[in-house]
């Protein structure tokens, strides 16, 4: 376990988890979460609710990292679950860093590993849950693509601005900076940015620091609002960065880059940010009619139309998986799914999935993230289509 020293607060913290019993790997790693935050393919994170000594509730967050295949250990072997420094570890280190240096980030509490033969067979990070704040992401999906209160939005453009170029003038690159990885506060007439999750990309600079140095972690905030679809405010954004970071650019010349530079991490972004609304989706529960089997599933999807957006889709083509069953194909077009036999037909979106798991998913029953885990479903193509075709089913 390590400690972050320069945060002399968290020894109430670090009582509160012995109390809970989440001061043990082998607890922590076996600990059923009840809810999701992020869910990827070797970690996932979920919020805990614990009281205090005076009895105030209190939320901590537990990310784990789980390699329960040997293969896996095997491959990431001089990436940390072998030589190195672990990834939860190093998350601990980055972070008590960050807050060092006097950049506003997560506050981590405590660091574990499970090792079998050496090999870490998991691994977990806890860090302290603060009251009132989103993701970037989230913020954006619930208020800024209405178009509407410009102000506020040029205010948090701003804001951003100047909290990234104050980390890059600290000397810190994230070396993950997504939208999923800025937490925002909404004080009213102002925005506190934070930020979490730094990648192993990431760098400490002394001295004076370059833009070169820095410059990723503008390419993939400029991925992020991309897929995000969020246009302008840029040049706002960038004014408020150059001024924080102390360096004078051509924010016109400096947009054109980014913008270009940023191309290539589009998809993988439209990838995450799908995935993160699928999540947000169970994490909000079920607003209609549950499907009670695939038959009818594929009624309830035949019977709705997409929204407003639908045209520019195209004609795009899911193929069904289920085990014990034969594939079933879902057409989609001009607004309307609708069951086809003809499987001869190229699919745009593939999933691979126990019956039983994708009606957890698609009726947003709370065990569904466990069932995922466990049970694991395969997705292949598209996966902002799937996106889209759940949230169909919700209106």
């Amino acid at each position: 376990m390590r400690r972050d020293a320069a945060t002399c607060s968290i020894e109430s913290d670090l009582d509160m988890l012995k109390r809970a019993g989440l001061d043990s790997a082998a607890r922590v790693l076996a600990l059923q979460a009840a809810d999701t935050a992020a869910l990827s393919r070797s970690s996932d994170t979920f919020p805990v609710e614990l009281t205090d000594d005076d009895g105030e509730a209190r939320c901590v967050f537990v990310k784990r990292y789980r390699y329960d295949r040997w293969s896996q250990r095997l491959r990431l072997a001089f990436r940390g679950t072998l030589l190195g420094v672990g990834r939860a570890r190093a998350e601990f280190d980055f972070l008590s860093e960050m807050r060092r240096r006097g950049v506003s980030a997560v506050c981590p509490l405590v660091t574990g590993e499970l090792r079998m033969l050496g090999f870490v067979r998991g691994a977990f990070l806890i860090t302290r849950g603060e009251p009132g704040v989103a993701s970037l992401d989230n913020v954006v999906s619930q208020d800024f693509l209405t178009g509407e209160n410009r102000r506020r939005h040029r205010v948090l453009a701003i804001a951003l601005g100047k909290s990234i170029g104050a980390m890059h003038r600290a000397g810190v690159r994230h070396g993950g900076l997504y939208w999923r990885n800025i937490l925002v506060r909404d004080n009213g007439d102002s925005f506190a940015i934070s930020f979490l999750d730094p990648d192993r990309r990431g760098r400490f600079f002394d001295g004076s620091v370059s833009f070169a140095s820095v410059e990723s972690d503008l390419v993939e905030f400029f991925a992020s609002a991309a897929a995000a679809g969020v246009r302008g405010y840029a040049r706002r954004f960038l004014s408020a960065y150059t001024d924080a970071f102390g360096q004078s650019m051509d924010v016109r010349q400096l947009t054109r880059a980014l913008v270009r530079k940023s191309q290539s991490q589009i998809a993988s972004e439209c990838h995450r940010l799908a995935i993160a609304q699928i999540i947000s989706r169970i994490r909000r529960g079920s607003s209609g009619d549950n499907a009670g089997s695939i038959d009818a599933f594929l009624d309830q999807l035949s019977s709705c139309a997409s929204g407003s957006d639908s045209g520019a889709c195209g004609r795009r083509v899911i193929r069904f998986e289920f085990e014990d069953t034969e594939p079933t194909l879902v057409v989609f077009e001009n607004g309307r799914y609708a069951v086809s036999k003809e499987l001869t037909s190229h699919a745009d979106l593939t999933v691979s999935v126990d019956p039983a798991v994708w009606l957890a998913v698609v009726n947003a029953q709370p065990d569904a993230f466990d069932l995922v885990r466990r049970r694991g479903i395969r997705i292949t193509g598209s996966t902002p289509l799937l996106a889209r075709m759940l949230r169909d089913l919700s209106t």
